[in-house]
């Protein structure tokens, strides 16, 4: 029987059941699989801890550290080291965010280097390896930096095997940083199971036909381009404005709360809704017609494929990482950086055919159940552990 191990910073709730998918064909196929789990919420993370009945998870604890202004998690995980070598993996695979998988990187590059039987896969969107703010940054201390990060990314990197892209942008961040096209396969960063999309469109409530209804729900700051949807929507007169219905759904980056706060009084068009607790947002989504994710830098932005599959059209900043998977008209538009006169454009042109793009719909969620699901994602995994590349 062939063992695998997956070490993880956490479990998000969103990739439970992909887990436990992936779970089940790998014991199809005589694969006895692991989770070796550094924490059960990290402590960069504020909800609390999912529900893993049905999953058998390791956890470990240790040092953590989280630096806010960067971004950047990391945890020192003890007892991770001496679990593996107890397990004894055929191979490990290593998904997460950030990097909260220090200890775990330290293990296999050891492993590597005294046991060349070992196998290491390295999975993600992005976000474990992107430097955030340093990579976008102009300032000469942060480029450094980033310069400095991407030289130690470049060669822990060589201690993989195979990797595993959650999207077209992680593949070409990849091959941006030496890494051989044929040692990656593109498996996507799912959400949702097909069995999961097809009941939660079992019903799409009736709404207004005459208003055109927008969304965007996250974080509301600078870095997820909020203010950028105030300043495209400010080019609207009144007459379009009475057209569409626009709700805003999430929490003030605290730092910036005064300054949306002010954009919310002035906004005649916006329309301010408070967070939306995660087990609620696919049933908000079918309320809608379009999500609007101005993201200014965005390794991924998993909104847009729950959006997708609710059936919503998706409007981007093309620096949105999951811009690269949408291209089709049919799905998505973007517009260039920071421009807020095309994101006005989009949005008026969006008015004008909206009934062609609500007939669309259906063809949406068929895209997201052929090419972006939990089902798709656990075959890539699986094809993954079984190619010895």
């Amino acid at each position: 029987m062939k063992r695998v191990a997956i070490v993880t910073p956490y479990v998000p709730p969103n990739i439970i059941a992909l887990y436990k998918l992936f779970i089940n064909k790998s014991a199809s196929k005589d694969i006895q699989l692991k989770i070796f789990c550094v924490k059960k919420i990290p402590v960069h993370r504020n909800h609390e801890v999912p529900n893993y009945d049905g999953l058998d998870i390791n956890f470990f604890d240790g040092i953590n550290y989280y630096f806010p202004k960067s971004e950047i998690a990391i945890d020192f995980p003890k007892g991770l080291v001496e679990s593996l070598k107890k397990y004894q993996p055929n191979n490990i695979i290593f998904d997460g965010y950030g990097v909260g998988f220090i200890g775990a990187i330290l293990y296999a590059i050891r492993r590597k280097i005294f046991n060349k039987n070992i196998r290491l896969i390295f999975w993600n969107s992005n976000t474990s390896i992107n430097s955030g703010p340093f990579e976008s940054s102009k300032r000469i201390d942060k480029i450094f930096i980033a310069f400095f990060l991407r030289r130690i990314k470049i060669l822990l990197l060589k201690f993989f095997d195979s990797f595993g892209a959650g999207g077209k942008s992680m593949f070409e961040y990849l091959t941006d940083l030496g890494i051989n096209e044929k040692s990656i396969t593109l498996i996507p960063r799912a959400t949702f199971t097909q069995q999961e999309i097809l009941k939660q469109n079992l019903l799409i409530p009736k709404k207004d036909q005459s208003i055109v209804s927008f969304i965007f729900c996250g974080e509301i700051s600078k870095r997820k381009g909020v203010d950028i949807i105030f300043d495209a929507m400010n080019l609207c007169d009144s007459n379009f404005n009475k057209q569409i219905k626009f709700d805003i759904y999430g929490n003030y980056k605290e730092s910036e709360k005064d300054f949306f706060l002010e954009k919310f009084s002035n906004s005649k068009s916006i329309n301010f809704q408070g967070w939306l607790e995660p087990e609620l947002l696919t049933q908000k989504l079918k309320e809608f017609d379009v999500l609007i994710l101005p993201s200014r830098r965005e390794p991924f932005g998993r909104i847009v494929i729950e959006a997708l599959s609710s059936g919503l059209f998706v409007v981007t900043q093309n620096s949105v990482g999951a811009s690269k998977d949408i291209d089709e008209n049919y799905l998505s538009a973007t517009f260039s950086e920071n421009n807020f006169r095309e994101l006005n454009s989009l949005i008026k042109d969006i008015v004008s055919r909206i009934e062609q793009i609500r007939s669309l719909r259906e063809k949406r969620i068929e895209w997201v159940i052929k090419n972006w699901t939990h089902d798709v994602s656990a075959e890539g995994l699986l094809k993954i552990i079984q190619d010895e590349k």
